[in-house]
């Protein structure tokens, strides 16, 4: 009979204990792959016997290289500046990779077959989109997708949404775990971190605040949207004695980017996505509602562990139109 070592399975209360405070998906908007506390706790499972392994092997460390990858991480989780979050990590990143690398030599983990595993826990859409990095860490992402552009139709009556748009800042914070945001003429960029046994999400919502009647008048006609702007997602999830998600997305309600990481075992999963999005769309008058700029970010820690995630839309610019 196997034994667990009982930081394993106090990581793993504490993990199943957070993942009971937050919804069953996180940072999802309808159409979006997301990771539910099902498959979180069944990955969970699947990969005890590597912590075993690698938890023993860690416990014997004697040049205090662990001890100050713990500590590092832990002053990590109390920053609050993005910027030096950022710069944080990196450090974080460089300083200990050679560390980890050489424990999961020694713990000699059939990653291949640990990552079949690890997929067949997600529908099959999900599969496809699923990035394997170092130490069974993954990422998923999803860039956005939309029909081919109709035609510009001759417009009549146009507004700069930029000039009239309204914004807000919605989340919520459980535990160790804290974010924020900001809005404003033209942009909309959020932020989450979370610490000890955490979850948290933060939105940061652009609205168009056209309104019909009042903007344009209640007809038939169409309107055409055309908006553009800087789309910037970011993230990482550390593992110590737990493990840790973070995830960043970034939509207009036409098209949307998400990404999520996850770190299982041990040290971490950082990525960044970004680029230009232009789309040109026409919608009717009564759905303009849902057509509004969104930046949001979502965090969940178990035990001691970090993540942090960023989500930015900036220069953006954006016109409606009434067609003809």
């Amino acid at each position: 009979m196997t034994h667990l070592n009982p930081i394993i399975v106090i990581r793993f209360v504490f993990f199943v204990l957070v993942v009971g405070t937050a919804s069953s998906g996180f940072a999802q908007t309808k159409g979006e792959p997301t990771i539910t506390k099902e498959q979180i706790n069944q990955i969970n499972q699947i990969i005890q016997p590597v912590k075993a392994i690698t938890d023993e092997i860690l416990a014997k460390d004697r040049t205090g290289t662990y001890a100050r990858y713990q500590k590092e991480v832990q002053v990590l989780g109390e920053t609050k500046n993005v910027e030096q979050r950022k710069a944080l990590t990196q450090k974080i990143l460089s300083t200990y990779q050679s560390f980890f690398a050489n424990v999961w030599k020694e713990a000699g983990v059939d990653e291949r077959s640990y990552q079949v595993k690890i997929r067949e826990v997600f529908p099959v859409n999900m599969r496809e989109t699923i990035q394997f990095g170092s130490y069974l860490g993954f990422s998923m992402v999803t860039p956005p997708t939309s029909e081919p552009a109709p035609a510009p139709p001759p417009a009549n009556t146009c507004v700069d949404v930029c000039s009239i748009a309204k914004g807000s800042l919605n989340g919520s914070n459980y535990l160790i775990s804290g974010g924020g945001g900001n809005y404003g003429n033209c942009y909309a960029n959020a932020n989450a971190w979370g610490a000890v046994a955490a979850f948290g999400e933060i939105s940061s919502n652009l609205k168009n605040n056209i309104t019909i009647p009042g903007t344009f008048v209640d007809d038939a006609r169409r309107l055409a949207i055309s908006i553009s702007y800087d789309m910037k997602i970011e993230g990482t999830a550390f593992a110590v004695f737990g493990c840790s998600m973070a995830s960043a997305t970034v939509g207009n309600g036409w098209t949307r980017q998400y990404m999520m990481l996850f770190s299982p075992v041990i040290f971490a999963t950082h990525r960044l996505e970004q680029s230009t999005v232009q789309e040109n769309f026409i919608v009717e008058k009564k759905a303009i509602g849902n057509y509004n700029v969104n930046a949001g970010s979502s965090v969940l820690t178990a035990a001691i562990s970090g993540s942090w995630g960023t989500a930015e839309a900036n220069n953006i610019r954006w016109t409606v139109c009434e067609t003809k």
